[in-house]
């Protein structure tokens, strides 16, 4: 499984960090961090950025 998490203005390395230590196997991806849009199965957002799912 793969998370992409986009919350500007906040730090999401808590969030990436207390995710993996429930299950290593899911790959976090943190906005606007270089990644393939394929390689996304799941968001979790707050105030994205308008547009960047398209």
């Amino acid at each position: 499984m793969s998370l992409l998490i986009v919350c500007p203005g906040r730090d999401p390395e808590n969030w990436i960090e207390t995710i993996r230590k429930k299950d290593s196997a899911i790959e976090c991806y943190a906005y606007p961090e270089d990644h393939q849009k394929e390689d996304v199965e799941f968001a979790l957002t707050w105030n994205h950025p308008r547009g960047i799912f398209k």
